[in-house]
């Protein structure tokens, strides 16, 4: 200690000019030197022992508790601080993983203390997804999957508001100008289910009267427009451009609302299981478990903790 507050002193005493006295060790001027360099080689000692908390590989105790506790890892009970340095430092080395698969399961098992093996993710985990819109005919939407890959939708089609009847209702891609329709009268009250390679009014198997020519509609995962279509609205008279005997006028027309459903699998998305045992060992709830796994995610991805 003595040479650290000797070799402080004596870098002051060589910034003053001679004739300080700052060589005679008696003089009052090497005195009040001496006694500054003393202290503040004792605050650069203080620095480096704060300096050495903040390093997991010469933090102890306390001081590494709170260096795990940036990572929501616990010490086990009677954990010695060798063995809980190594999986702070294993957190640390997977931190770097930038919310990888891997990384992922090595993190939550240094948190849960179990093995990466116990532990399952689902990457763009399955969904079923349902859209509904009230339509009149000729009216457009966009709608895409919101999946990572195409869909085949079941459309669901009924009718409400003023008026009884449509003809030849149907739904159509106006990207891929796929359509499929059904070719007969429509009524308020009947519900229309339209799938691939099938089809049902009310219930009752109607394929043979449902077509689609150019293959039935499917959702891209990029998005597409949509429209309704049916005969009635399409006849209607307008004032500029009505003609004779093929328009009809003052004729109610009801919407059409139309359900569309399917399966997909969820984007920048997945699933993590963990066997109930699992937790339960751990000392963790499923609150703490979900928290942590939302802390050690990639932003922008959803992650969903299931336990089993």
């Amino acid at each position: 200690m003595a040479a650290a507050e000797t070799e402080r002193t004596r870098r002051i005493a060589d910034r003053l000019p001679e004739f300080y006295r700052t060589w005679d060790a008696d003089s009052v001027i090497y005195k009040v030197i001496d006694a500054v360099g003393r202290a503040l080689a004792e605050e650069q000692k203080s620095v480096f022992r704060i300096m050495r908390t903040h390093w997991v590989d010469t933090a102890n105790g306390a001081d590494l508790d709170r260096l795990g506790a940036l990572f929501e890892l616990r010490r086990v009970k009677d954990e010695p601080d060798g063995d809980y340095r190594e999986r702070v430092k294993s957190a640390l080395r997977q931190f770097k993983g930038g919310g990888t698969c891997s990384s992922v399961k090595g993190l939550m098992a240094d948190f849960l203390s179990a093995e990466p093996e116990a532990l399952e993710i689902s990457e763009n985990p399955p969904r079923s997804v349902a859209v509904e819109r009230r339509v009149s005919g000729g009216q457009t939407w966009a709608l895409g999957s919101m999946s990572v890959e195409e869909a085949s939708p079941v459309i669901e089609l009924t009718l409400q508001g003023e008026g009884n009847v449509v003809l030849n209702p149907g739904v159509r891609n106006l990207d891929t100008n796929q359509r499929v329709g059904y070719r007969g009268t429509f009524r308020v009250g009947q519900r229309l289910v339209m799938s691939e390679g099938a089809a049902t009014l009310d219930g009752e198997d109607v394929s043979s009267s449902v077509s689609a020519p150019d293959g039935f509609p499917r959702l891209p995962p990029g998005g597409s427009r949509w429209a309704y279509e049916e005969e009635i609205s399409a006849k209607i008279a307008h004032l500029d451009r009505s003609r004779f005997d093929e328009s009809i006028f003052s004729v109610p027309v009801p919407d059409a609302v139309i359900r569309m459903a399917w399966s997909g699998r969820l984007p920048s998305a997945f699933s993590l299981r963990v066997p109930s045992r699992v937790l339960g060992e751990s000392g963790a709830s499923e609150d703490e478990a979900r928290g942590f796994l939302n802390i050690i995610k990639g932003a922008g991805v959803q992650a969903e903790l299931v336990v089993e």
